[in-house]
């Protein structure tokens, strides 16, 4: 026993253990299943050998998936574009109008059934556009220009002002706008370059029900009271015509449109026409006008007798080429008409030419019966 004891502390037997053990482990290595899975880490093991947590991982290109974390949420840094649910509100400025000009509009569209605000609206005006935010506002600046405003949305009428002056005003117009949708009966309103007013007969103070009442493309009818509205007219000079059966009609010429949001309110009295004689008064100088056919000015076709017009010595042929020194050469009849309409007693200068001779008359306006 002794000698056993003696053999198993010697140097040769811990040797011996030594090779034992280097043989166990070859066998091990070459027994072992392919593809057997590594023994697990600990979670704590794992974050420390990770080199980047995922909060810390360099921005990756919009193609790479999603990095969740713990909570299930998509982080838009992560992800590289954001998510639906955090999309950016539409911006209130469209590329083309990113800056800011000198003039502008402003306000809020809303719909004109519920009264609620409308977003995502496009606003339009000449090559600028916007559209509306949540809450229905948009704004829009410009340098200046004349062109189309338009309103349009998905499920609603379109409404626009034809020929806008963004320049007209104060600089910055704010207005409210209706949108009507495509099975209302009523139609939406552009509540800025607006006129109102009541229409009555002139001999017993009645108000007349469903008058027409017509300023340039647009026209209504008055109600059971009389009044009427219309919005959304062209910016700068424009006529009133009113007219009803078994009356005169009138017009009200020189009314300025300059982009304000509160209308212009007027009273009209009709005088009944007994004899049918005449269809409208108007105060004017009593001269009819036509485009001139060599493109020059226009040219007046007619002067009505006893007429401011007849006075002052103007006759039919005579080609109009400036009102008040205002030339005419690019103005259309339209507006050579308006601008020698105003009120009555007041003077107009006109330079017309005759024959190849410039010749200046100048008329007192007065009411004029056609």
């Amino acid at each position: 026993m002794n000698n056993l004891k003696r053999g198993f502390s010697t140097p040769d037997f811990l040797l011996l253990v030594l090779v034992a053990s280097l043989i166990a482990g070859g066998f091990y290595f070459v027994f072992r299943t392919p593809g057997s899975p590594p023994a697990a880490r600990s979670p704590a093991a794992a974050d420390r050998t990770s080199p980047l947590a995922p909060e810390s991982r360099p921005a990756t290109d919009k193609t790479d998936s999603a990095v969740k974390l713990p909570s299930g949420n998509v982080k838009p840094a992560d992800v590289g574009a954001a998510s639906p649910a955090a999309a950016p509100a539409p911006a209130p400025l469209a590329a083309e109008d990113d800056g800011e000009g000198a003039y502008g509009i402003e306000g809020t569209v809303f719909s004109l059934g519920g009264g609620q605000p409308l977003a995502h609206c496009e606003v339009r005006f000449m090559e600028m556009k916007t559209v509306t935010q949540a809450d229905g506002t948009f704004r829009l600046t410009a340098d200046g220009g004349v062109g189309i405003l338009r309103f349009s949305c998905p499920g609603f009428r379109p409404e626009a002002i034809f020929r806008f002056d963004i320049t007209a005003g104060s600089g910055m117009a704010n207005f409210d706008v209706y949108l009507s949708g495509r099975r209302d009966a009523a139609r939406g309103r552009i509540e800025i370059n607006g006129i109102s007013g009541r229409v009555y007969d002139q001999a017993t103070g009645a108000p007349l029900l469903r008058a027409w009442v017509t300023v340039g493309p647009k026209r209504t009818r008055t109600d059971r009271a009389g009044f009427f509205e219309l919005w959304g007219l062209d910016t700068g000079l424009a006529s009133l015509k009113v007219a009803a059966p078994g009356h005169i009609g009138e017009m009200i010429s020189g009314i300025e449109l300059n982009n304000l949001a509160n209308p212009l309110y007027y009273e009209v009295s009709l005088e009944p026409d007994d004899g049918g004689k005449f269809h409208f008064a108007l105060v004017g100088i009593g001269a009819r006008l036509m485009p001139n056919p060599k493109g020059r000015g226009c040219r007046i076709a007619a002067v009505l007798d006893d007429s401011p017009a007849a006075r002052a010595g103007l006759e039919a042929g005579d080609i109009l080429l400036a009102v008040d020194g205002v030339a005419v050469d690019d103005a259309s009849t339209a507006e050579i008409v308006e601008l020698i309409r105003g009120r009555a007693g007041q003077p107009v200068e006109l330079l017309v030419e005759r024959q190849g001779e410039v010749l200046s008359f100048t008329c007192v306006r007065e009411r004029v019966l056609y």
